[in-house]
């Protein structure tokens, strides 16, 4: 697994003309499509949905490639992708000092050993903590069959909606 440097990941993500010169270090055809799209609403949360170290389950809202067992994008080529997660959190009736530990993660069957691919560290003081967007997003450079996933660490009693997706570049 190889991760595109960071420096690339502002400027790829302008997207406004078919060839992108980044820096003449890269050049990449506008042919981008997000291969899929996942959704998971606090209200419409699955029920096993609830505890900290776990796989989201996600709803797909489009796309193709979504593996339920394990709660994965299945890469359907290799390439270049953009891979987010987007998490609203609030305090939800908890009170003191909470942490919010997301991971983006990785394994393939050629490979099976998970691999933190990127990850994000918030928290909130409650009951009066300001709702906040935990993001994370990544250019990577991915295999065929590779699945990506998201894991909470710690937190997941904060979520309150989540989105998650990847951008084949």
């Amino acid at each position: 697994l190889r991760q595109v440097p960071a420096l690339l990941l502002l400027r790829a993500c302008t997207f406004t003309t078919s060839i992108l010169k980044l820096d003449h270090l890269l050049t990449i055809r506008q042919h981008h499509k997000e291969i899929l799209c996942f959704t998971c609403p606090a209200d419409s949360m699955p029920g096993d949905n609830i505890t900290d170290e776990q796989y989201i389950k996600w709803q797909v809202l489009f796309g193709d490639g979504y593996n339920k067992e394990r709660r994965a994008i299945v890469i359907p080529q290799t390439g270049v992708y953009f891979v987010y997660v987007k998490t609203d959190i609030h305090c939800h009736n908890v009170n003191g000092a909470a942490n919010f530990y997301v991971e983006l993660q990785s394994w393939n069957e050629g490979y099976p050993a998970v691999q933190t691919l990127s990850s994000a560290l918030d928290g909130l003081v409650c009951p009066n903590g300001a709702p906040r967007t935990v993001v994370v997003g990544e250019l990577l450079d991915l295999l065929e069959g590779d699945h990506v996933s998201v894991w909470v660490v710690e937190g997941f009693k904060l979520m309150s909606k989540s989105s998650f997706g990847a951008f084949f570049l």
